[in-house]
């Protein structure tokens, strides 16, 4: 069965942000009824006026009007109407008129905060228009200075206002905002998980620089006291070392190459790095003792 619409309604223009804000229960509107026919009203309801347009919008006292209407208050109610020129950002009003007002969490100010935000005709879900000037305000930022939570708590309720799917179930209150704010948080935690495990693939089939979690412990660099690197012997040596011979001088300018090849890794070469000047090494003493007649062996670096 459809509810009938309100007959104030069909007289006042209410702002779609205000409608963000649940009505009070059957009950409270009318106990509240009862209380403004023995009182009378004692807070206006607040009307906006866009300036540019001309336009009027409801802002606040969506409750008032309909406590009045069902206790069958006929007298006009009390108003007070404000305009663009000194509240540019109507949506920002409704949130600091109403936020304060109702029995919420902080997760539930927080998102009703970042929902009346995000509808706003000049904010985006990332950035906000500074009103006074000057630099941007985020989103979360201006969410937790009205709703008065935490930035950690802004950011969240952002995200959950941002997502439709998400926020569709809030409001349909299958999930509460605590709830979607977890789920939020995990699938960021899975994204991240996901990023790094598909890096490490990566680093583990190219080959590249980065060192993934199951590389074998670096060499240690050899230090002034061992000997020269050329003529340390290795089970690993891909090449039969040649014997050294009296023309076979190019030992200490190898040495130098090495340590300077060394060097510019850091202090951590990794053992791969140290298989390849084995293989350097065993390489260019082929070279130098090549009688081919190619003239390799007359080209040798000179030792200075």
């Amino acid at each position: 069965m459809t509810t009938p619409k309100s007959k104030w309604r069909e007289k006042y223009s209410v702002h779609p942000t205000a409608d963000l804000f649940p009505m009070l229960s059957e009950t409270e509107l009318g106990d509240l009824g009862r209380d403004i026919k023995a009182r009378g009203q004692i807070e206006p309801i607040v009307l906006w006026c866009d300036l540019a347009t001309d336009k009027v919008e409801l802002v606040d006292g969506r409750n008032r009007l309909e406590a009045m209407e069902r206790a069958g208050i006929t007298t006009p109610p009390l108003t007070r109407t404000v305009t663009s020129g000194d509240y540019p950002n109507p949506a920002a009003l409704v949130v600091s008129l109403n936020i304060q007002r109702r029995h919420l969490t902080p997760s539930e100010r927080a998102n009703l905060a970042a929902k009346a935000l995000i509808l706003g005709d000049d904010l985006s879900c990332n950035v906000a228009r500074n009103p006074n000037g000057g630099r941007p305000q985020s989103v979360a930022g201006r969410v937790a200075k009205l709703a008065d939570v935490s930035k950690h708590t802004a950011l969240e309720q952002v995200a959950v206002a941002a997502d439709a799917a998400l926020q569709i179930q809030v409001d349909a209150k299958q999930l509460t905002p605590e709830a979607a704010g977890k789920m939020k948080r995990e699938k960021k935690k899975g994204a991240k998980k996901k990023k790094k495990e598909k890096e490490k693939t990566v680093v583990q089939t190219t080959g590249g620089t980065m060192t993934p979690a199951t590389t074998e412990p670096a060499t240690p660099t050899a230090t002034p006291t061992e000997a020269p690197i050329h003529q340390q012997s290795t089970t690993t040596d891909p090449v039969t070392r040649q014997p050294e011979s009296p023309l076979d001088f190019g030992d200490a300018a190898l040495d130098v190459l090495v340590r300077t090849i060394k060097a510019s890794w850091g202090q951590c070469p990794s053992a791969r790095h140290e298989s390849w000047l084995i293989t350097l090494r065993a390489v260019l003493h082929e070279l130098s003792a090549c009688d081919c007649g190619c003239g390799l062996r007359s080209e040798r670096m000179p030792v200075h």
